[in-house]
């Protein structure tokens, strides 16, 4: 019982972790099924073969969201730019419902890691390695100036 109370609990913290973006992910995902379902009704609401699924916007939601999710089952009777819309809601939606997934991947494997963001050591460690690689990004640039002005110097000589 105690396995499952501290799954939960780390389960929690993957979500809390990844709130904001899957609050964003789930706004942009509603804009989509509405743009999908507002061309969706534009491309086929005057197609007799689709039997009225597609008469308005509402109830071609219902029909977009099958298709965003992968199920395709009148796709042989839209017509020519509704297989293009079809088409693209499918790739739309592959690509768009992988998002969650990977955000909910990367963060599982964060916290199997041992990362935390909240850390209190972090930030020293943090204003550590800013000074270090702004020491590294002044040796870079001067010795890019050193080259520079070798190649100045050689080009002289020629």
């Amino acid at each position: 019982m105690d396995r499952e109370a501290d799954m939960l609990s780390k389960f929690d913290d993957v979500v809390e972790k990844i709130q904001p973006a899957l609050v964003a992910t789930g706004y942009v995902g509603a804009v989509i099924w509405i743009l999908f379902a507002t061309m969706m009704y534009y491309f086929e609401r005057n197609n007799p073969e689709v039997g009225g699924r597609f008469d308005s916007i509402p109830g071609s939601m219902y029909f977009t969201m099958q298709m965003l999710m992968g199920e395709f089952v009148i796709n042989n009777e839209f017509t020519i730019p509704g297989k293009v819309v079809a088409t693209c809601i499918a790739i739309v939606g592959t690509m768009f419902f992988s998002i969650p997934v990977g955000l909910f991947g990367g963060a599982f494997l964060s916290l199997a890691s041992g990362e935390d963001d909240e850390d209190e050591d972090g930030d020293e460690e943090e204003e550590v390695d800013e000074k270090t690689q702004e020491e590294k990004e002044e040796k870079m640039s001067k010795m890019n100036t050193d080259r520079a002005w070798t190649r100045v110097a050689n080009a002289g000589n020629i």
